[in-house]
């Protein structure tokens, strides 16, 4: 190796620290300070070797110019040489970064294959510089990427800077839903990672495979090394998907596997063990093979927590075969219990399938082991594009499982968000119903007696016959009316809030919801007739203003109340136990042990159903007038063009004064009006143009008044904007999402009912008051928009204070250690022999 910079003056070493791809972010005078006199240019000839592997680290070298050959000369188990870590690369490839990273030696034996250049960095230097600048360790390798990689299961046995080499060598891009990747026949020479999302593998018309994240793809049987292969499949993007790809040959000779055969056999094994879970039992053999491709497959590198006890597990997790995992356990008075260790195949959390159930016990996998992972958002998602209830068909023995999920408990209420189930439902006592519906039935009992009575009359009374059938149709009509008015009354627990609904068919309907966080008390007034016949009045209190839920005529209020509190209960042991696991996840970032694959399979939304089409939808104001709109994050009503009539008022005469005005214009000037009453004519001519000008000033006045008015909710906050026009002044109120203690929503006559609009009234806490959307189109929307955003907002809050929690729990350990060590060394020098 020749020293290219001998004699060379100190300023010149700017020119080489400028050409470092990794110093972004980094002044050139910090770097030329932290870097003087350990930035050399160095030439190697042909074949000259740059470092020998299992050497000490003792630079890092960026390659100006040529090509330079990297490869690792080992045994295998057998005892026979086997290479590993073979790579070429060129200019703008850093030599030796990985090993300066991820180990204290050379994994490779580098030399040149021509003549090169090179910028050789002190590893002594580099170190000051990732001290004093910590972000620069992102920029001499995409650490993000090589964490992916090593989750993926058949990477598990390649060391890290191996996978530092691959990362170097994959190109990755977004494919959307029906991309074909390949075709079967095709010759294929890549190797593809999927790193999220999901693609059909076609073997035939009847034989498909659905794949997941962690999925290698264009694999062949029996493809050996061969750096290209005919592959036997179609492989078709199902879901959005990321994937990885990476020239065959290049994959083989970094890592040293050859992965067709074995990730052939892991998605066989994959189909195989989920067909034989018993929870999936009773579905069909289509919806397994579909299912498995909603399965991302994980490789743990190091121990890593994947459930903490009191925990709502988010997935559902099954340990495959030869793999182990730690089940930890706290009692009743939080003492530890002994840990059991198991190994696979068994799995855990299957109750987060059905809702946020907390769980029993902690599970911890154990390092090397791998995983499939079910999170509940992609069986939402699969549930919803499946025409079977797939969460009624779940097998899973559990005394805490919700009294009404999946898609019978959304037709029944279509309310309910992702992940809501119904833990409680309640009617009122059937003496409500007489109480409502006593004149009806008064009226029966009369038409009946008024019936007999003109049977035992003597004659044929054909009348009477008549009259008593035509008494009791209407009779039977009010009374199915009032039946119907009774079911549609009713109070719902789920796992998230308490809800009240009152409706009368076709007339009015209003609805109020408290979440669960919110609720202060929960109380039963009880008359000596409700005591007798066992009912009486719930109310549920919040911290607004207005907040309370009255429903009269409960039934089973120790019922209704234990369940209330036990679903509030199982949201705070949750969020204590969330804390818990972002304290976790602090420590395992801070100890560089963080392994984070993604969890789930579909990013987006299930497709959305079709809204209803034609006159309702016209009339409801869906279509048109752009009264509903998304800007970002925001979501933006405007109120209903129905609105709009009762403001018009008498300015809707404005058109009809220009069309006299029209007219008696024409007639002037077609000489119709007589010369004597020409002026006459023309005086009213200019009284009608004043009154026109004044009702259509007032009508524009009213509709941009109108349409300046508008709603809007974010991911914060909730905001009720009145402007009048040409900007003379605007009032913006405003509530955060995490004040709102509950949300009333009313569709209060049969017209709002007939074209879809009404009101909906937020109530927050007492310094914020209520905000009320008035004559919003389709309410219900708006009100289940808004308690969505609540329930992410106070996620995002609670991860927020469990992260500041958490925060300095790190540096505390970090000086305990150092202190303890510190302390451990000073006991030792005290305890030594002193020397004679």
């Amino acid at each position: 190796m020749i020293d290219a910079d001998a004699g060379v003056p100190d300023a010149d070493i700017k020119l080489h620290i400028q050409q470092l791809n990794f110093l972004a972010g980094v002044s050139t005078a910090e770097a030329v300070e932290l870097l003087a006199n350990s930035v050399q240019e160095v030439y190697l000839y042909d074949r000259q070797v740059l470092c020998e592997q299992d050497q000490p680290i003792h630079a890092v070298w960026l390659i100006l110019e040529g090509r330079i050959s990297q490869f690792r000369r080992q045994q295998d188990a057998q005892g026979k040489p086997r290479q590993s870590l073979a790579r070429e690369c060129g200019p703008g490839t850093l030599i030796g970064a990985y090993d300066f990273l991820f180990t204290t030696t050379y994994r490779t034996r580098a030399s040149a294959l021509e003549t090169c250049r090179l910028l050789k960095i002190e590893a002594r230097a580099l170190s000051r510089l990732i001290f004093r600048f910590p972000n620069v360790r992102e920029q001499l390798a995409p650490l993000g990427l090589i964490g992916r990689l090593r989750t993926f299961p058949l990477l598990g046995a390649v060391e890290l800077v191996g996978l530092g080499f691959l990362a170097d060598a994959l190109t990755g891009a977004e494919h959307k839903e029906g991309e074909v990747l390949y075709h079967k026949g095709d010759s294929v020479d890549q190797i593809y990672l999927l790193s999220q999302g999901q693609v059909e593998l076609r073997w035939n018309r009847e034989n498909i495979d659905w794949v997941g994240n962690g999925t290698f793809l264009g694999l062949a049987h029996h493809a050996g090394g061969a750096p290209v292969v005919n592959v036997e499949h179609d492989c078709i993007v199902s879901i959005k998907a990321e994937i990885y790809a990476a020239p065959r040959s290049t994959f083989m000779s970094i890592t040293g596997l050859r992965p067709d055969d074995s990730g052939l056999e892991l998605i066989a094994q994959r189909i195989e063990l989920i067909r034989g879970l018993s929870i999936f039992s009773k579905f069909k053999a289509v919806q397994k093979q579909q299912l498995a491709g909603f399965f991302s497959h994980n490789c743990y590198p190091a121990n890593h927590l994947l459930i903490q006890q009191n925990e709502a597990a988010d997935s559902f997790w099954v340990l495959m075969p030869g793999s182990g995992a730690i089940i930890h356990a706290l009692d009743k008075d939080g003492r530890n219990m002994p840990d059991t260790p198991v190994t696979g195949m068994t799995y855990f959390a299957e109750t987060a399938l059905l809702g946020q159930i907390p769980q029993d016990s902690t599970v911890e996998a154990e390092a090397g082991s791998q995983w499939l992972r079910l999170h509940w958002h992609d069986f939402y998602y699969m549930d919803e594009v499946d025409p079977a209830d797939l969460r009624a068909e779940l097998q899973i023995p559990s005394v805490v499982q919700p009294v009404l999920m999946g898609k019978e408990a959304r037709r029944r209420y279509p309310w309910l968000q992702p992940g809501e189930t119904v833990a409680y439902f309640s009617r009122r006592h059937w003496i409500a119903f007489i109480i409502k519906n006593f004149l009806t039935l008064i009226f029966m009992g009369l038409v009946v007696v008024f019936g007999i009575v003109g049977y035992a009359m003597p004659g044929q009374q054909i009348w009477v016959i008549f009259m008593v059938i035509v008494l009791l149709l209407l009779a039977t009509l009010a009374l199915i009316w009032g039946i119907l008015d009774y079911r549609n009354d009713w109070l719902v627990v789920t796992n998230r809030r308490v809800v009240n609904q009152e409706k009368l068919l076709f007339v009015h309907v209003w609805r109020k919801e408290a979440p669960l966080e919110q609720i202060q008390s929960i109380d039963f007034i009880r008359t000596f007739i409700g005591r007798w016949l066992g009912y009486g009045t719930l109310i549920v209190r919040t911290a607004g203003t207005a907040g309370e839920i009255a429903f009269n005529f409960t039934t089973d209020f120790t019922r209704l109340r234990t369940v209330i509190r036990g679903q509030q209960e199982q949201r705070r042991r949750h969020a204590t136990a969330q804390s818990k696991m972002n304290i976790h996840r602090r420590l395992e970032q801070r100890l560089g042990l963080m392994v984070d694959p993604p969890s789930r399979v579909a990013r987006a939304e299930p497709p959305p159903s079709l809204q209803p089409q034609g006159w309702r939808s016209r009339l409801a104001g869906r279509e048109g007038l752009g009264i509903r709109w998304q800007e970002g994050n925001h979501i933006v009503w405007r109120k209903h063009w129905m609105a709009l009539l009762p403001q018009i008022g008498w300015t809707w005469l404005a058109p009809f004064f220009i069309i006299t005005l029209a007219l008696g214009s024409w007639a002037i000037y077609t000489r119709l009006v007589p010369t004597d009453f020409e002026a006459a004519a023309y005086g009213v001519q200019w009284f009608l143009a004043l009154f026109a000008l004044l009702f259509t000033g007032r009508l524009i006045w009213v509709v941009i008044d109108w349409y300046n008015d508008t709603y809007e909710v974010s991911d914060t906050e909730v905001v009720n904007l009145r402007k009048l026009p040409f900007g003379l002044t605007e009032d913006r109120r405003a509530a955060p999402l995490a004040r709102i203690q509950n949300v009333e929503m009313r569709i209060p006559s049969p017209l709002h009912w007939l074209f879809d609009y009404g009101t909906v009234v937020i109530q927050t806490a007492a310094e914020f008051g209520s905000l009320i959307f008035y004559s919003v189109p389709n309410p219900r929307a708006v009100a289940d928009e808004i308690l969505g955003r609540m329930e992410k907002e106070r996620k995002r809050q609670e991860e927020e204070e469990a992260r500041q929690r958490a925060q300095d729990l790190p540096d505390w350990f970090e000086m305990y250690n150092r202190l303890e060590q510190g302390g451990a060394g000073e006991r030792v020098k005290n305890n030594s022999p002193a020397k004679t």
